[in-house]
């Protein structure tokens, strides 16, 4: 009850200060949304268990590939990979995943969906929750297991109408039918290895590129999901998978592939694996919000000094009626309480909303983006901030009230109260807001500096009005002949459209996500790495506008005969030869055939692409269309589709692209970053601003009756702000030099930590602390200037 007294005076005693209480809540609470939103997301990333049983018994398999010294991780060599499964079903439980897409002809709008190709093994491991129906039967061995499919729940709902007849019922995926066997459970959580997207549809490793020979080939769309139960030594399991691999490479068909090469198995935990190097984003953000509280609470602290000096009456009583000072320390608590707690319920309704704009707006940066949301672990954090925010604002209150002077207070009809905020006790605000909201502008300025860097990076080709169209003619054309026949009848076609300026043929789009790789060697069958590679026409480097350096483009003749000539970017002719005028030389694969190289180009920039590139002449294993379309037209997916049909009625279009907007979507997360840290550099200059202009003019306001002295016996205005500036330009120049010191020492230990970070642009940075020290001065500018500009009589009069 008496605990019960004291809030509700408090509540009342508040009342009567509505702007003060206003203005603390929402400084408050706008800084502790964005720390609750923070928490929550470095809680769910960091430390919230994954939905699976045993999830510390849960490994993902990666090849880390050995040779003369490079050391490559990332890529799964397909045929090794498969052998591995193979070999050691009888000691380790494994599912082998790849993932892909295809085409739902079952649905009449056929849609192109997410597919996961499995092992019957996954949905044991993860112990996947069923809706209905259940996982792939067992099969003694991959290639002997049914054509069986399992899809997601939402795809169940929005495909096949949440069917309860849907088990048995067959589907066609890939143009091939599937019996559905079970439908996941809606809130089944899968593990993003590959994708931000989930899978739609889960189809046999027995039916995709896993169930025959791959050569040497190697992909990032391959995972190996493994379980090692307890017993087991992770180490020794380890060593065991890379004596598999090791045999593999020096004993079987393919060893001739892997000539003076080693290929070992790193087993990384599912938990570590998913989380990746998202840690380091998140407490970064985290940090953010923790500097941007700590501004705003310099800007409260100084707001709640001010907020005591009012109340000095007040206290003075409760002193003088035998008040001790830990019944004041607790009255001062309480108070602040009540601003604390009101300021985290509305800091709270924030979270919510930022934590439902970063699901939407940071899609696919960070892993489980899905999970967010207010939790226990997180109310309790909120309620801990707002008890701290709460005895610290206390402590402050009490510690710059003078006890033994509060009981002068009633003989001194309340002169004098400005010696209760001491000039140190000003500074040391001043200062601390300044180096904080340095600090934060210099880290914030990295982070704009990389993200603008990688935004704003031109491509090197030319993309304006160019779509991409993959088109999917399985159904009806099975050889290459006929395959060639058909992209030449498109081509065609496409070439007469009123809309198409230009039109060439090549296995995939120039910008994308993903592309094909392969392995490269050298006449004596040495490999030499492994590159990115397209097959394109004669057409693609005038269309695309890619720069020829040395040599020639491709013949029609060539592209036609299909001829061993390759077209060399300039970083992989540099990366191979040491230099970038290498016509005529030669490149191998990896059964030693020798191609020919006719030119060289420069390079172009694709945020998913960022290895050494070159090309192949064109065939039509796949087919896709590279469309450069008039000034003014437009060709829309129906437009294509309408056009391929009249040609034969099974084509279909599985990807349709706007080359533009493909490239923006790419550098989407960087944009999006470029675009936070340039808010919270804002946010947090005007914070300390705000902080700073309130520390000046409170000090000026004391200082008011001096200055109409100063005035009243002929002195300048611009001598009086002068002498203003001069007090408040120390603490703001040692505030300077404190954040830049804090930001070398604290870039020197990220930059011992963290690979790859950026270095820092000495003007950027300066420039960023002369913002800060001209903004900074501004706020000490405009409150003595409203001073001077009265009448000198009205300040003796303090009026």
């Amino acid at each position: 009850m008496r605990l019960k007294h004291e809030v509700l005076h408090a509540a009342a005693g508040l009342k009567q200060y509505p702007m003060f209480v206003f203005t603390l809540v929402f400084t408050l609470a706008l800084t502790l949304g964005a720390l609750i939103a923070a928490f929550n997301l470095n809680n769910v990333i960091m430390f919230k268990e994954l939905p699976y049983q045993n999830t510390e018994q849960l490994y993902i398999l990666d090849q880390e590939i050995k040779r003369e010294g490079n050391h490559r991780r990332g890529k799964q060599h397909i045929d090794a990979q498969v052998q591995m499964y193979k070999t050691s079903k009888e000691f380790l439980p494994s599912a082998l995943l790849l993932r892909g897409q295809g085409i739902l002809a079952s649905s009449d709008s056929e849609p192109r969906l997410n597919s996961l190709h499995v092992t019957y093994e996954f949905f044991e491991i993860l112990s996947v929750p069923f809706e209905i129906g259940s996982g792939f039967s067992k099969s003694a061995d991959m290639s002997s297991a049914p054509p069986e499919a399992v899809i997601s729940y939402d795809t169940w709902q929005h495909y096949f109408f949440g069917r309860e007849d849907i088990i048995g019922q067959s589907m066609e995926f890939e143009r091939m039918q599937f019996k559905v066997v079970g439908v996941l459970k809606k809130d089944f959580k899968e593990p993003l290895l590959f994708h931000p997207d989930a899978s739609d549809i889960y189809i046999p490793a027995a039916y995709s590129q896993l169930n025959s020979v791959n050569g040497g080939a190697a992909t990032t769309n391959l995972l190996t999901l493994v379980q090692i139960v307890p017993g087991n030594n992770v180490e020794q399991m380890g060593s065991r998978l890379t004596s598999i691999f090791d045999d593999f490479i020096k004993t079987g068909s393919e060893a001739h592939l892997y000539k003076d090469a080693e290929l070992d198995a790193r087993l990384i935990l599912l938990e570590e694996n998913i989380k990746g190097n998202s840690g380091t984003i998140t407490i970064m953000i985290l940090a953010g919000a923790f500097v941007l509280l700590l501004i705003a609470f310099v800007n409260v602290t100084n707001l709640y000094l001010s907020h005591l000096n009012k109340k000095q009456q007040t206290l003075a009583i409760c002193a003088c009626l035998g008040a001790k000072p830990k019944l004041i320390f607790k009255r001062l608590f309480v108070e602040s309480l009540v601003l604390t707690l009101s300021s985290t319920l509305f800091a709270i309704l924030l979270a919510t909303w930022l934590l439902t704009f970063i699901k939407e707006f940071a899609y696919g940066t960070l892993p489980r983006l899905s999970e967010l949301g207010l939790d226990l672990p997180t109310v309790i954090f909120s309620v801990v901030i707002a008890l701290l925010l709460a005895a610290l604002l206390a402590f402050c209150g009490r510690f710059t009230v003078n006890y033994d002077a509060l009981k002068e207070q009633l003989n001194s009809s309340g002169k004098g109260t400005s010696a209760q905020v001491s000039p140190r006790v000003r500074q040391v605000l001043i200062v601390s807001q300044t180096a904080l909201t340095g600090l934060l502008i210099v880290a914030s300025s990295m982070v704009l500096q990389l993200s603008l860097a990688t935004a704003n990076h031109p491509l090197g080709i030319d993309v304006e009005n160019v779509i991409s169209v993959e088109v999917d003619a399985e159904k009806n054309y099975t050889t290459e002949a006929q395959k060639e026949t058909l992209a030449t009848e498109i081509r065609k076609r496409f070439s007469q459209l009123p809309q198409v300026a230009q039109i060439a043929n090549t296995r995939i789009s120039p910008i994308m996500q993903g592309h094909y790789g392969t392995f490269v060697y050298d006449e004596s069958k040495k490999m030499i790495g492994g590159f990115l590679y397209n097959r394109v026409d004669e057409n693609f480097m005038d269309i695309v506008q890619l720069p020829l350096l040395h040599g020639r483009n491709f013949s029609r003749e060539e592209v036609v005969d299909h001829e061993n000539v390759v077209i060399l970017s300039k970083s992989m002719a540099q990366t191979i030869f040491g230099e970038t005028d290498v016509v005529e030389r030669r490149i191998y694969n990896s059964t030693g055939q020798a191609f020919t190289v006719v030119g060289v180009v420069g390079d172009y920039f694709s945020v998913s692409n960022g290895e050494p590139y070159f090309y192949f002449t064109y065939k039509a294993s796949d087919i896709n269309l590279l469309i450069k379309l008039k000034d003014q037209s437009s060709l829309s997916k129906l437009d294509i589709l309408q056009q391929l049909r009249t040609i034969d009625p099974s084509l279909r279009i599985q990807q349709y692209l706007v080359l533009e907007q493909t490239a923006r979507d790419l550098v989407y997360q960087y944009r999006l970053s470029a675009w936070l840290a340039g808010g919270l550099s804002l946010f947090a200059l005007i914070l300390a601003c705000t902080g700073i202009y309130g520390v000046i003019s409170y000090s000026t306001q004391m200082r008011r009756y001096e200055m109409g002295v100063r005035m009243a016996l002929g002195a300048k205005k611009k001598r009086i702000i002068a002498m203003v500036l001069k007090d408040a330009m120390n603490p703001i120049l040692i505030g300077l030099g404190i954040s830049l010191l804090l930001s070398i020492v604290l870039y020197g230990l990220a930059n011992s930590q963290v690979s790859g970070l950026i270095q820092p642009d000495a003007v950027q940075v300066g420039a960023s602390l002369i913002l800060l020290l001209v903004f900074s001065l501004l706020a000490c500018y405009l409150p003595v200037n409203n001073i001077v500009r009265s009448d000198p009589i009205k300040a003796l009069r303090n009026e």
